[in-house]
């Protein structure tokens, strides 16, 4: 359930403000993070409200991604950085946007994870760590005679499980307050079919149903977060660096990570870039066409992995986009993808199986 509008209190130290538009240079906050988790200063419930007043959730939005880090919170992030002797620093620098803790309570009904004291976004260690195991049990599997191969065993007593805390210490990732220090981006979710999903009558989703936009907060693209591991002894340092490298660019971390949220970049070491990978092929896939947006979307048979692209980027004979038109969709179909990040693809060819 989401919270109440903010206390009396808290809007009294906080008035709203007019909204002028998307665009206009609003005020920030002192501490965005109490902002998401308390200060909303109403809702408008009757249609004379939502014609003559501002919205209070868009201008709290607003207000959000206009605030920076606090010299405050500049100051906590280096005394944090260095009070970690012995860790393994990995500044990682996110490819899309993230969103952890989109289960939390908030007045806006989407929560982000944040720190209590100074209102800034950050990583918890445990879901780092919760991360990191998941790729382990995938790695621990391959063959043995594989050069690198760490076992199972071996696995379990870096990270551990429910009856051992494991060797490594999974320190909580704090953002890197640089560039423009504005951590925070507008996001938004939409409902197309919000009667069907709450089951209010038995009559199926049609393109005539009113989608119900759910603006949130993320985490923007290209924002950078220290991360930090302490191994049990030096000689396992570059192995934990590699794992947890792995981990965040391949796997990612937070909620909607198969929309593409929560992925970061390989880290630049100053050696050009490897060339992109062949284009992956999925055999049989049913491609289905999203009227709303324009989009056609596929997932992946083998594995995890969502594709979309544009319905006018594919190249479909008229049999195929008479069908895709009637049926809104094409099965048994072999599609061409590119990887975007995380497990999220980009449809790049389509040809019939």
């Amino acid at each position: 359930m989401p919270n109440p509008a903010c206390q009396r209190a808290l809007n009294d130290l906080v008035p709203a403000l007019p909204l002028t538009g998307c665009n206009s240079n609003v005020p920030p906050l002192d501490s965005p993070g109490l902002a998401l988790q308390r200060y909303l200063s109403g809702r408008r419930k009757s249609q004379e409200e939502r014609e003559n007043r501002p919205d209070p959730v868009r201008t709290l939005l607003e207000r959000v991604q206009a605030s920076p880090a606090s010299e405050i919170y500049k100051a906590a992030f280096q005394r944090y950085k260095a009070s970690l002797p012995g860790a393994v620093q990995i500044p990682l620098t996110l490819g899309g946007p993230m969103a952890v803790g989109l289960g939390m309570s908030s007045p806006i009904e989407v929560g982000l994870t944040t720190l209590h004291t100074y209102g800034m976004p950050y990583i918890p260690g445990s879901a780092i760590k919760g991360v990191c195991r998941d790729v382990a049990e995938e790695l621990a599997k391959l063959p043995r005679e594989e050069e690198g191969h760490v076992s199972a065993e071996q696995f379990l007593d870096l990270i551990g499980d429910q009856k051992s805390a494991g060797l490594c210490v999974f320190y909580d990732a704090w953002y890197v307050p640089e560039g423009d220090c504005k951590p925070f981006h507008r996001d938004v979710v939409t409902v197309h079919h919000p009667d069907y999903y709450r089951q209010k009558n038995d009559a199926w989703p049609t393109d005539f149903d009113d989608p119900t936009p759910v603006p949130f907060i993320v985490v923007k693209p290209k924002a950078e977060f220290l991360f930090a591991i302490k191994p049990p002894s030096s000689e396992w340092a570059g192995f934990v660096k590699d794992l947890l490298v792995h981990a965040m660019t391949t796997h990612g971390v937070g909620g909607k990570t198969n929309a593409g949220y929560g992925w970061f970049k390989e880290p630049d070491e100053g050696t050009p870039p490897p060339p992109p990978p062949p284009p992956l092929a999925w055999p049989d896939v049913t491609i289905t066409l999203l009227a709303q947006t324009g989009e056609v979307s596929c997932t992946n048979p083998a594995g995890p992995g969502k594709a979309t692209c544009k319905r006018a980027d594919l190249k479909l004979t008229e049999e195929q986009a008479e069908r895709l038109k009637k049926k809104k969709s094409l099965s048994g179909v072999t599609v061409t993808v590119e990887l975007i990040g995380g497990h999220h693809y980009r449809i790049t060819g389509l040809s019939t199986s």
